[in-house]
């Protein structure tokens, strides 16, 4: 199996935003300041084999040009529950 281009997981990541966050959650635009920053652990709940990491990252790059995303782990690594992902 050979792995996805680079444009097909962009226009995946885009279908999926698109038809789940849409114009947005509203009640997150009503509440969060635009300037608002986070910093956030992206981590397993239970032991699993990864895959898709690229379209993860992809999306929340899709999503803000600002982040800044640090992989902790790539596709294919056995994790246990609770290991960084991202």
């Amino acid at each position: 199996m050979q792995p996805l281009q680079s444009e097909e997981i962009r226009r995946a990541v885009q279908a999926a935003l698109a038809e789940d966050v849409g114009a947005g959650d509203v009640t997150t635009l009503a509440t969060v300041p635009e300037a608002a920053r986070i910093r956030a652990v992206m981590r397993a709940r239970e032991p699993l084999t990864l895959a898709g990491i690229t379209l993860a990252e992809t999306a929340f790059r899709e999503l803000s040009t600002e982040v800044q995303i640090e992989p902790l782990a790539h596709d294919s690594q056995h994790l246990r529950d609770g290991e960084m992902l991202l």
